[in-house]
């Protein structure tokens, strides 16, 4: 049983929950202006079918503001961030690999080719991005779904998870499956230890409770993960369940110094 500690600590060293890529929200003329654009997703595409997908409604306030996504690749705009006192803002805006007008209800952008997994940043942009002093007479508002696609197995673009996520679904389902050989296996053993007590009867129960804390997390992530693969979205309440692994690692971590 001296194994528990370092079994729980090494667990809670795993992967953790993704973020989610159906993206929505409202376009905010003045964080635009503000920010020299509202940064509204970064995404690691692959592949050659990775595809951008953008809703707006308002399609009429869109078009008069001449509202745009822009989208850089990394070296790009960690460039740009590393020196913004450099660009003005049309430079800044000009340094965008690509821009995709908003001016219809639903747009569909498939990337070119990316031969390596890379960093896609993309922000929103109207005509008053780069004025000196905001002014915007339009107060209409314009929301948004942004879904975020990578290409799958067979070439087609319905993976949702970004190539630093990729496995990650399959990953917790083979976690899943080892607690429950373990269980099967140990349990009954670790059950009667328990219930023998002794010196070690506090710790095994400590960590006991922590290594359900660890089986939890990995269901919930699963779970989650399951329904990522669908929507992009995924189940929030059930990913943040998952979080409890991080008070296993902290009851794993002191009873491994004891």
């Amino acid at each position: 049983m001296l194994g528990l500690p370092l079994l729980a600590v090494v667990l809670s060293l795993l992967p953790h929950t993704g973020r989610a890529k159906t993206v929505h929200g409202s376009f905010d003329s003045a964080l635009a202006w503000h920010s020299r654009g509202q940064h509204i997703f970064t995404f690691l595409f692959h592949g050659e079918q990775a595809v951008l997908r953008v809703r707006i409604s308002n399609v009429a306030a869109a078009v008069g503001k001449d509202a745009a996504l822009y989208l850089y690749q990394d070296e790009e705009w960690l460039k740009m961030h590393g020196n913004m006192e450099e660009y003005s803002c049309p430079e800044r805006l000009s340094l965008a690999q690509i821009s995709i007008p908003l001016n219809q209800t639903e747009y569909n952008y498939t990337l070119p080719q990316i031969l390596s997994p890379v960093a896609w940043y993309a922000i929103y942009v109207d005509r008053y991005t780069c004025l000196m002093s905001y002014e915007d007479p339009r107060t209409d508002e314009i929301t948004f779904q942004v879904t975020l696609l990578n290409p799958d197995a067979a070439g087609n673009p319905f993976d949702h998870f970004g190539a630093d996520e990729s496995g990650l679904h399959e990953f917790f389902f083979l976690l899943v499956l080892v607690y429950f050989v373990a269980a099967c296996i140990y349990i009954q053993a670790l059950w009667q230890t328990i219930k023998k007590g002794g010196p070690m009867h506090t710790v095994l129960k400590v960590l006991s409770n922590a290594l359900l804390l660890q089986v939890v997390s990995a269901l919930a992530n699963y779970l989650h993960f399951s329904w990522y693969a669908k929507d992009g979205k995924g189940a929030p309440f059930i990913g943040s369940v998952a979080e409890c692994e991080y008070f296993s690692t902290v009851i794993a971590l002191c009873f491994s110094r004891k």
